[in-house]
């Protein structure tokens, strides 16, 4: 341990000055500070630049030539250690090695504090969270190993902070770029990363406000890249959740109904497991006044169009017990039960949005409201189900409704 936090505080001093680049797990050392750059701070990552620099918070006189020809030996020592492959080549470290390594890290970083950190403290705790980030991406296959720690790291961070800054923004779009980068390749921690951006959702108001579009925009990438392997509720409700919230924000609406849209459209992503959170999602960008009523008449025919998966879905339910018999195919009565469900929380919504102040909005609320009660004649509903359905639509004032609804009982016997 000793070992590993001496090499981490040796590549901190070496970094200090934080001139090299460090992006998608790849480390490059960075020039050593100057002589004359003098930094305060208490941190014990500092103490120790400070005694490698010949530095210290007194007063001295200028450095012997001794002092500074050691102080050039330490650097070329420092050097040629080629610690910055220690972090690059991470993946050929033993498993215990690589967990110290991620400890050290963590604990060099320091504590978040709620009250905020110096410069110096938050510019080394930044430098560690970005080298815990790139190890984490170099070790994919080794993710169990380094998981937990990595993620209570990053939840203190954003538990802790109530102001914008750059450690929180190196925590938030580091933990995206970990969701982004690992969920194709780790279905069996897909959960559990998936869990993780619920700690956006958590974000204090203000540090939300300023980083939601980019949030959105990562949202996005995200969605687009892996909808295929987001395949629990769960999941689900984080994306939709995290979209949802955008509906009403200036910036971030546009991203945040994009990546609903590239979801719910010709019904290509929509499932079971997401159709409900997906038709709230939609529903507040429909009543949000925010991008104009052409956005909120875009959501409208979202939902009016996510239908055709109620009907299409149905249809191969009814296929299918009639190939195998209901008694064969467990769970159908069930499933066509909660497909009549998600069709009523359909039609529910819709409703919501007929009464809206905005008459285009509202008008075109009400053909769509149409097209859902045509389409059901495709979904088992039952008669009690009907009943309901027109009981919390009877505030509508549309006497078609009521004619429609009568002529598609009688006709049904």
């Amino acid at each position: 341990m000793l070992v590993v936090y001496c090499l981490t505080a040796c590549f901190l001093y070496v970094g200090d000055s934080l001139q090299g680049r460090l992006s998608e797990g790849s480390v490059t050392m960075a020039p050593a500070p100057a002589m004359g750059t003098r930094r305060r701070s208490s941190g014990l990552m500092s103490r120790f630049s400070q005694l490698l620099s010949l530095e210290s918070d007194e007063p001295r006189s200028a450095p012997t030539e001794q002092k500074l020809a050691a102080h050039q030996r330490t650097l070329r020592t420092i050097e040629a250690c080629h610690i910055d492959q220690i972090f690059n080549d991470s993946k050929f470290l033993h498993a215990d090695s690589l967990l110290q390594l991620a400890r050290a890290l963590v604990w060099a970083a320091g504590r978040p504090q709620k009250g905020g950190s110096s410069i110096e403290d938050e510019d080394t705790a930044v430098f560690c969270l970005e080298l815990l980030i790139a190890i984490t991406l170099n070790n994919r296959d080794r993710i169990m190993l380094l998981w937990q720690g990595v993620y209570e790291h990053m939840a203190g961070i954003v538990q802790t902070t109530v102001l914008p800054g750059l450690l929180v923004e190196k925590a938030v779009f580091g933990l995206l770029r970990i969701c982004q980068r690992l969920l194709p390749y780790k279905e069996n921690l897909a959960e559990e990363l998936l869990r993780s951006l619920q700690l956006i959702l958590k974000l204090d108001a203000r540090v939300a406000d300023a980083f939601c579009e980019r949030i959105t925009q990562e949202v996005m990438v995200l969605v687009r890249a892996n909808a295929a392997h987001i395949k629990s509720p769960m999941g689900w409700r984080t994306v939709s959740s995290l979209l949802s919230i955008t509906a009403r924000h200036p910036e971030a609406s546009e991203p945040g109904f994009d990546a609903l849209s590239f979801i719910m459209a010709d019904g290509v992503h929509l499932t079971p497991a997401n159709y409900v959170l997906c038709l709230d999602a939609a529903r507040a960008f429909a009543d949000a006044r925010v991008g104009g009523n052409e956005r909120s008449i875009r959501a409208l025919d979202l939902l009016s169009d996510s239908v055709g998966c109620l009907t299409r879905w149905s249809k191969a339910t009814s296929e299918s017990v009639e190939a195998l018999g209901s008694e064969t195919l467990e769970g159908a009565p069930r499933y066509s039960q909660e497909l009549a469900e998600m069709w009523v929380r359909l039609a529910q919504g819709l409703k919501r949005v007929c009464l809206d102040q905005r008459e285009e909005v509202r008008n075109h609320a009400i053909m769509c409201l149409q097209r859902c009660l045509a389409a059901a004649e495709s979904i088992p509903l039952s008669a009690t189900m009907w009943a309901q359905v027109f009981e919390q639509v009877h505030i509508l004032p549309w006497m078609w409704l009521g004619i429609w609804f009568l002529d598609h009982v009688l006709k049904s016997g």
